[in-house]
């Protein structure tokens, strides 16, 4: 039972859910993304937003960072 023994870990695939969920708004509102780089890029940017709010880091202050180099 090491689910019930921590708190840090997620009971449930949410997070999963709540990754895939943005794309597929996106998709439904605009039809699509206009190239495959465009659906890249989206994805990256935000797999990286995901990965530093479940670190609790500042987006906002990790993306002027790496802005700045």
């Amino acid at each position: 039972m090491a689910v019930a023994a921590s708190s840090e870990r997620a009971r449930s695939n949410n997070v999963a859910e709540q990754a895939v969920r943005m794309p597929k708004v996106k998709q439904k509102i605009s039809g699509g993304f206009r190239t495959f780089t465009g659906l890249e890029t989206f994805c990256t940017l935000r797999s990286h937003l995901a990965t530093l709010r479940k670190q609790r880091i500042n987006t906002f202050d990790a993306l002027a960072l790496g802005v700045q180099g």
